[in-house]
């Protein structure tokens, strides 16, 4: 007799192993490209304003020199269009909780200088 059993399933757990060790890098660039297959392409970077040493004369002269200012990439990273919209929505709950907990800290509101 020939049948067939179901193949034995189990949730397992994910866990984020290494996470805390990664360095924390300030961005403040982000760049997304759509991709004809149907991915996103993110691009992470930071950019630093350039210092500008001296009086105001000198200081407009150094800055007559500057061609472009370059944001150096810290993560290119390419999602699924599922992925992205997971993403958007983990996004939006983070800042609405973030929101909630500044209006617990300052009970004052916005209103307040």
């Amino acid at each position: 007799m020939t049948g067939s059993s179901p193949e034995p399933r189990r949730d397992i757990p994910l866990a984020w192993v290494g996470f805390d060790e990664l360095p924390i890098h300030y961005a403040n660039q982000i760049i997304v490209q759509y991709q004809p297959e149907g991915s996103f392409l993110i691009g992470v970077g930071q950019v630093l304003t350039p210092a500008l040493i001296g009086e105001p004369a000198e200081m407009a002269e150094q800055l007559d020199h500057v061609e472009f200012v370059p944001i150096r990439p810290l993560v290119r990273v390419a999602l699924t269009e599922q992925t992205m919209r997971e993403l958007a929505a983990v996004l939006d709950a983070s800042i609405a909780k973030a929101d909630q907990r500044k209006d617990t800290l300052d009970p004052r509101g916005d209103d307040q200088p």
